[in-house]
């Protein structure tokens, strides 16, 4: 599937989702409030350029933080606000013997919305699928340390979590999520334009994470 037609479905998809919720919300209103901190690792495929100067040659693992806000309506239905990041480091060179230390964050701020299956009354399983904006910024130990500016893009995540209930007022979810977008070409500085591996810019990576939430 091409990159303008995946875009599409999951631009349709996203619109189904704030539909059904919706439609949820409008039958009782009663409303839940939900917080929730995670961490994780993150794999990156094919490439993902994490890495202002495009990317290693192999799959890249990341540590994963993120926190989350969210509504819950009628615990059927929901929307999530996310914040990620991602943290790697590299060691990059200019193909012959420089070699420069990298460390790259990667930011993703989405509004996801999801549905709630209860499997039992501690245990809900929740789809969800989201859009949002990704930034991407690196620090190099170049001569005089450097910050390289901070690149925009766009994504989708999409993925399922396990909630389980630890008490009326807390729960615990394990989240598998898949993160996939396009970056803008990164602005190194003319000095460093040596240590450029390539120009990529799709975002793949698939995660895993553990979190606790609160809901009031």
């Amino acid at each position: 599937m091409d990159s303008k037609r995946f875009r599409t479905l999951i631009v349709s998809l996203f619109a189904l989702s704030i539909v059904f919720s919706s439609q949820i919300f409008a039958q009782e209103k009663k409303i839940e409030f939900t917080g929730g901190i995670g961490f994780g690792n993150s794999q990156f495929i094919n490439y993902s350029p994490i890495s202002a100067f495009g990317n290693v040659n192999e799959a890249t693992n990341s540590y994963l933080f993120y926190v989350n806000f969210g509504l819950n309506f009628n615990q059927k239905a929901g929307i999530d606000l996310k914040l990620r990041l991602n943290n790697s480091n590299f060691i990059q060179t200019d193909g012959l013997w420089s070699k420069l230390e990298e460390e790259s964050t990667l930011a993703y701020i989405g509004i996801s919305p999801k549905i709630i299956f209860p499997i039992t009354e501690k245990l809900d399983i929740v789809p969800f699928i989201g859009i949002g904006a990704l930034f991407q910024g690196s620090n190099t130990n170049a001569n005089i340390a450097q910050t390289i500016p901070i690149r925009y893009g766009m994504a989708a995540n999409y993925g399922i979590s396990f909630n389980y209930e630890l008490s009326s007022k807390f729960y615990i979810s394990a989240t598998i999520e898949t993160l996939t977008g396009n970056l803008e070409k990164s602005e190194l500085p003319n000095d460093l334009e040596g240590y450029r591996n390539n120009n990529l810019k799709s975002i793949n990576s698939y995660d895993f994470s553990l979190s606790l939430n609160i809901k009031l």
